[in-house]
């Protein structure tokens, strides 16, 4: 079971805090950078590569 906590004398975080850590552009790259690595041959290893080639060479 997860345990919930609750932090009761938090400080509220500033306006110039807030918009320091709203780094949209940076977690946008991040994202766009694992979807590109999720389409390259590559990343599946050589073992997915080669099948992917070899399914490739067998379809012509």
């Amino acid at each position: 079971m997860s345990k919930i906590q609750i932090i009761i004398d938090r400080k509220e975080p500033s306006n110039e805090e807030i918009s320091k850590r709203k780094n949209f552009d940076e977690i946008m790259r991040k994202i766009n950078l694992s979807r590109s690595l999720l389409r390259s041959p590559w990343f599946y290893g050589a073992i997915g590569f080669s099948g992917i080639l070899s399914f490739i060479l067998l379809t012509f």
